[in-house]
């Protein structure tokens, strides 16, 4: 309001700086392609499949998706602790890497017990012994696992402050649900591609990493 009555009062003025201050700009751009990345590798697969599969086939990858996502979902509390306490990290305290790696555990651990346990999960949930939709979750439950370490990846980038890395990500993100749309014509291509996709983000920002990561200084003796 102050700006739009008075564009020089003094708090007119704090507010262009800010708003338009570089790196506040940069750094919502990073979490914007994070924020998008991270929704299309676990959601953007509802979205294709919405518009590809029929009513039936829409049901049962739905239901099987929501025991798959389910994994990333329970798990996502302890991320969003990491990411807090990574942005607010003071050395002189305990660094949060444990909650990362209580993460991943999780995640590996919910993707076993549904591959085990996949069956009576079914019927206890959706009241069915279908072997069509138990095969579908466990095709869900193995393609979490490089989706779920690719939302830790995202995480850590946007809390490291980690821009290159960030936007990378969110190309991913958009190359992922492209191929989504282009090959995931049937739920066991959706699935195949899913898992594959990931994957190959996870190397190629894997590959990123090692290019950018500094060598180590060597000291010099006096």
């Amino acid at each position: 309001m102050v700006v739009a009555i008075n564009p020089h009062h003094g708090t007119a003025a704090r507010l262009r700086q800010t708003l338009f201050d570089r790196d506040l700009i940069i750094y919502g751009a990073a979490a914007f392609a994070v924020s998008f990345a991270t929704f299309v590798f676990l959601q953007g697969d509802q979205i294709i499949a919405q518009r590809n599969f029929p009513g039936v086939e829409l049901g049962r990858y739905s239901g099987a998706g929501l025991l798959g996502r389910a994994i990333i979902w329970a798990s996502l509390p302890v991320l969003i602790v990491y990411f807090t306490r990574r942005s607010g990290h003071d050395p002189a305290h305990q660094s949060p890497a444990h909650l990362l790696w209580a993460y991943l555990g999780l995640i590996g651990s919910g993707a076993a017990f549904l591959v085990l346990f996949k069956v009576p999960l079914l019927f206890l949930l959706l009241g069915t012994h279908d072997p069509g939709l138990a095969d579908m979750a466990m095709q869900f439950a193995l393609a979490m696992i490089p989706i779920g370490i690719l939302q830790a990846m995202g995480y850590h980038y946007l809390a490291a402050r980690q821009i290159p890395e960030c936007m990378v990500f969110g190309g991913c993100g958009l190359v992922y649900l492209i191929a989504l749309a282009v090959f995931g014509r049937t739920p066991s291509l959706m699935l195949g591609w899913m898992g594959g996709a990931a994957t190959a983000s996870i190397l190629l920002l894997g590959i990123l990493a090692l290019a950018r990561r500094k060598p180590p200084q060597s000291r010099v003796e006096t």
